[in-house]
């Protein structure tokens, strides 16, 4: 999977590939407190690092895919919400703190998530430079 940082819209996130197959992508909190499965292809892959996504992770990016919130379970644990704006609200892990979802009430029959699961992905910067993002986090 290639993603590419650039302009994306309504949350100012990096282009990447438009979807990401597989019957069911995994992933939790730092803490394991929250675990999340989201089953199907995943669409709109991108790396945001708009403030918003930059304070919310105390990052310099977050990688997001998106899918219906039907596809999209809480296996483990509870979110956590803040409504980060007006038309946003984010869920995390309570315990550990770990932002996992965005909600904007203009995309309401999506669910951002972000990509902590078991998946590898080569992100590339609008410059040309190419890295490896590991997205499974260490226990």
């Amino acid at each position: 999977m290639r993603l590419v940082i650039g302009p994306r819209g309504l949350r100012g996130c990096a282009v990447g590939v438009k979807a990401m197959s597989s019957s069911m992508h995994t992933g939790r909190c730092l803490c394991g407190g929250v675990r999340y499965a989201a089953v199907g292809d995943v669409k709109d892959l991108c790396v945001c690092h708009c403030e918003s996504c930059r304070r919310a992770t105390g990052g310099l990016m977050v990688p997001w895919g998106t899918v219906s919130p039907a596809r999209f379970t809480v296996t483990r644990g509870q979110l956590a919400e803040f409504r980060s704006s007006p038309d946003v609200v984010r869920g995390f892990c309570a315990a550990c703190g770990t932002t996992l979802t965005y909600r904007h009430a203009q995309r309401a029959d999506e669910v951002d998530f972000a990509l902590t699961g078991d998946r590898r992905c080569m992100v590339e910067d609008r410059w040309g430079n190419t890295w490896q993002v590991a997205t499974r986090l260490a226990k």
